[in-house]
């Protein structure tokens, strides 16, 4: 039997050609590829020796005086740092779904610490996701010439109670913080800018121009004390002292754009190319859901997917629109939220 064991090695037996070589001995690097398959090997080891000392604890269900075992097989054989030991009790899948919750858990964390606010309700949560909607906004793209823009129904989409938004957003607007636009979307749309930036940004348009002094004279007396939306003819001359000619400075200056015969919106100036810049990109945002199969896709494939050049906004800035104007449904499933485009 040596003696054939022997010949085998050599090069063969009986003339056959076939050459049989010993396997090498493995070698044991620090590596983390080495580490895990040791890591294995002592696995399969210690569960060898338990079904030898406890035959009924090694029919594939793993209790818990087996589970002890392992623990003390490893401190007996040295003991080891705390992941060792975890990954000598634990199963292969059992890891892989330990893994993929502290991924999430991470992500958990960066929403917390990051900008994004937490799905709550109340007056803090419409301030936060204000914050939050107002750093989307791409001041850039404008050469800083506007200040944030919000879409009202936007914030629906970070905090549910509508009824809360529209209350809180009537009492900023009121107190003097936020000013409420109409800039030629539908009847219930509204833009929100912040009362303090939207007047250094029209003091910036206008400085140096000739209606400078008038849009002061409006800042100083109107703004500050109404909190409207729109103003009329008869108000505007006989409570806050305006010329038609005032008025129509106010007009080319951007600061009111009509509304029909005597009446006026505030507006902001140079928000024309905001608007044209929202509504292609709405347009083309709402293409790549209908394009998708079912004309559904997940949130999180689209938050990673490259804008068309068309949505100079940004894709999260559309994707709060979409959701808040319910031009998309939200389905929860296991794999995260799914946009699905609404019917008509």
């Amino acid at each position: 039997m040596a003696g054939s064991r022997r010949a085998c090695q050599r090069g063969g037996v009986g003339g056959s050609d076939v050459i049989f070589r010993r396997r090498p001995a493995r070698s044991f690097p620090d590596s983390g590829g080495d580490l895990e398959w040791l890591v294995l090997e002592r696995k399969r080891q210690l569960r060898r020796r338990q079904r030898q000392l406890w035959p009924e604890a090694g029919t594939g269900r793993r209790d818990y005086e087996g589970l002890f075992f392992i623990i003390n097989e490893v401190f007996h054989l040295g003991g080891g740092p705390p992941h060792l030991i975890k990954a000598l009790t634990s199963s292969p899948m059992k890891r892989k779904h330990q893994l993929i919750s502290d991924t999430f858990q991470v992500k958990k964390r960066r929403l917390v610490l990051g900008s994004e606010p937490l799905e709550q309700e109340g007056p803090e949560a419409v301030e936060s996701a204000l914050q939050f909607l107002a750093s989307l906004f791409p001041r850039k793209l404008f050469e800083d010439f506007l200040p944030p823009l919000i879409l009202r129904h936007q914030i629906y989409s970070l905090v549910k109670d509508r009824t809360t938004v529209d209350r809180h957003l009537s009492q900023l607007k009121d107190e003097g913080r936020i000013r409420m636009f109409q800039h030629g979307f539908d009847a219930d749309t509204f833009v929100v800018a912040f009362t303090d930036n939207y007047k250094s940004k029209v003091l910036e348009f206008t400085s140096g121009k000739d209606f400078d002094r008038t849009v002061r004279k409006f800042l100083d007396s109107v703004l500050s004390s109404c909190p409207d939306i729109s103003f009329d003819k008869r108000r505007m001359v006989r409570e806050f002292g305006f010329s038609d000619a005032e008025i129509t400075q106010l007009v080319n200056a951007g600061v009111l754009t009509v509304r029909d015969a005597g009446s006026w919106w505030l507006a902001v100036p140079g928000a024309g190319r905001f608007v044209k810049c929202f509504i292609k990109g709405r347009k083309a945002v709402l293409s790549m859901i209908q394009k998708a199969k079912y004309k559904e896709v997940l949130l999180s494939d689209l938050q990673n997917r490259r804008a068309p050049s068309a949505v100079k906004l940004g894709l999260p800035y559309h994707i709060h629109d979409l959701i808040g104007a319910q031009l998309v449904d939200c389905v929860p499933t296991t794999s995260g939220t799914l946009l699905r485009l609404a019917d008509d």
